[in-house]
């Protein structure tokens, strides 16, 4: 998914128009009429591209099992009695790599119900977030222990969801992490 949004951008960068004179240009950036709205329009969703750009690499510690893997590697390393070896560098790739391992199975349904649809022009965009949240919510929600969740539900201060399904997203999201360290270092410490 992510590596989806940054394809996404990098076409929509690099779908510049070379003029007669070489010179070349991005439709939508640079001076326009103050009457043409879809020159506004252009440049937030450029704002928002970028935005999401930058906030990639949040989500994949915020809504993934990285979290737990690179924890729990990083004990183990410590454990071994020499803390120096693996390098980091070598720690952070294992941990990406066992992370796209265990989430494959979520991406792909994501993929497929959500991107693959939406880029074929068949559901609005509004739609394949919903379908692509669908998937990811509920694999944090089977990581999530019950009591983190209760926690984060009372600090919300919304009223008390009848189920797991009316639980907001910003308070599931919190409660996995939360749930996510605690496993990790109940792992490392076994």
């Amino acid at each position: 998914l992510l590596l989806a949004v940054a394809l996404g951008g990098v076409a929509l960068l690099g779908s510049g128009c070379v003029t007669a004179n070489g010179t070349a240009s991005v439709p939508g950036v640079g001076p326009q009429s103050v009457d043409d709205p879809s020159g506004r329009a252009t440049g937030v969703q450029l704002l928002l591209l970028l935005t999401t750009l930058s906030l990639a690499p949040a989500l994949l510690l915020m809504v993934t099992s990285f979290t737990r893997i690179i924890i729990v590697l990083s004990l183990v390393r410590n454990a071994v009695g020499v803390p120096q070896l693996p390098p980091n560098q070598v720690l952070l790739g294992l941990g990406f790599l066992l992370t796209v391992f265990v989430m494959a199975p979520v991406w792909q349904t994501v993929n497929r119900d959500a991107l693959q649809p939406y880029l074929a022009g068949q559901i609005q965009q509004g739609d394949a977030l919903k379908r692509a949240e669908d998937p990811v919510r509920t694999f944090m929600l089977a990581q999530t222990r019950e009591s983190d969740l209760d926690l984060f539900v009372g600090l919300s201060q919304e009223t008390r969801p009848e189920g797991i399904e009316q639980v907001p997203t910003y308070v599931v999201i919190p409660a996995f992490i939360l749930s996510e360290l605690k496993t990790a270092f109940l792992m490392g410490f076994i």
